[in-house]
């Protein structure tokens, strides 16, 4: 296909399904920030067809190393630098990648084609906010995690108690003010708490033992106020082994001790200010509150304006009849549901498998959601800090093509 005269307007692809990176190593320090809009692009000379941008995140960077860094353009070449950004196999797109492409004309560093002007990205005030959970990144110390997270455009981080060690939750207030400092510096917000009862040992709200049950509510009354001082404005109870009817002489009595624990700590998080989120986590992880539809019927039963349920997408894709995006659609605007949490069936992050999330970001912006989207990956391919960064990628590129 031979290359449009008119540029930068819309145009049918005939790319096949594929994708071919050429890099160069630019001749002085190059850095150019994630372009977050939707636009197309021509291909150069004997490439082949046109390229589809869908919301490029991620920057090119290239520091000047002396001499060896030097290296020329070939006079009769034309190259691309290419940055994936966006699988369309999960976005409802036909063709099967999307990416940002920077043509690099015979020798000269920068094409001199005309480009579109920039357009200022900005999301409403009311608008989904994006949320690490820090334990993707448990190798960092805490303001190093905050200021990598930054750096890749979250907003928040979503800590778990446990990665700060064992007594988080008696953490004194010279501890719980360098948090706060090192999130402030960073320019990141401390969104919430998850993963609540992994530390210390021992813990469980179906325990027998009432010894065991109480100290494990004092640790929930405890992390409530944690949150509220770190500026956080939800917790989120998952903490699966710590809720098992499994092992217990009557299954029935053991939720009803689940149930109670919650209740008992529903108080203390409306006097904080912040919400209490039951997680519905899958089987076989999680033998007790599966559903939505079973933690919406607990938080009816204690009717406090501080305890909600929340949706999880893997666990969800695994236990519920319905698409994650109709479960969106149908919970949401019940007001049950407080949070959202992003990942793969397959444990790791949005757009590191084979489920959809274009849908579920559209079904959000549908019913108006403004709260905190976490993405909370459990396998790191191939690392934490990659992964970490694909998440956001792939989610703020689906956020551009469902604006």
């Amino acid at each position: 296909m031979a290359p449009s005269a008119t540029l930068f307007l819309p145009i049918e692809p005939e790319a096949p399904g594929w994708l071919t990176t050429t890099m160069v190593v630019p001749r002085a320090p190059s850095s150019s920030l994630a372009v977050m809009r939707v636009t197309w692009s021509v291909a150069p000379p004997a490439a082949h067809g046109t390229m589809m941008v869908m919301g490029l995140v991620g920057f090119q960077s290239c520091a000047a190393a002396g001499p060896a860094a030097n290296i020329a353009v070939p006079t009769n070449s034309a190259v691309m630098i290419c940055f994936i950004c966006a699988s369309s196999l999960l976005m409802d797109c036909k063709y099967p990648t999307g990416y940002f492409c920077r043509y690099i004309g015979p020798g000269r560093r920068n094409s001199s084609r005309p480009r579109p002007s920039k357009i200022a990205r900005t999301e409403p005030k009311d608008y989904m906010k994006l949320s690490l959970c820090n334990e993707v990144l448990r190798e960092f110390d805490f303001a190093r995690q905050c200021a990598y997270a930054a750096a890749l455009g979250y907003a928040g981080l979503e800590v778990a108690p446990f990665t700060l060690g064992d007594d988080t939750y008696r953490m004194p207030p010279a501890g719980r003010a360098a948090l706060r400092r090192a999130a402030s510096d960073a320019g990141i917000a401390i969104s919430g708490l998850h993963w609540l009862l992994v530390a210390p040992a021992g813990l469980s709200i179906t325990s027998p033992d009432r010894a065991v049950w109480e100290k494990t509510v004092e640790v929930m009354r405890r992390l409530v106020e944690l949150c509220a001082e770190l500026g956080g404005t939800y917790l989120v109870h998952g903490s699966p082994a710590q809720r098992r009817l499994k092992g217990h002489d009557d299954a029935k009595a053991a939720a009803a001790r689940a149930e109670a624990a919650w209740a008992a700590v529903a108080g203390d998080a409306q006097k904080a200010g912040v919400v209490y989120c039951i997680e519905p986590l899958a089987a076989p992880e999680a033998d007790f509150v599966n559903t939505v539809e079973e933690a919406a019927a607990i938080v009816r039963r204690i009717a406090s304006p501080a305890l909600r349920t929340m949706i999880d997408t893997s666990a969800a894709g695994v236990m519920e009849q319905e698409a994650v995006a109709d479960l969106v659609r149908r919970w949401l605007p019940s007001g049950l549901v407080a949070h959202v949490q992003f990942n793969d069936r397959n444990r790791r992050g949005p757009g590191e498998g084979a489920d959809r999330f274009a849908p579920v970001v559209r079904a959000l912006r549908d019913v108006s959601y403004a709260g905190w989207v976490a993405m909370e990956p459990f396998k790191y391919e191939p690392d934490g800090p990659a992964c970490a960064a694909r998440c956001i990628g792939y989610v703020s590129g689906l956020m551009e093509i469902t604006a």
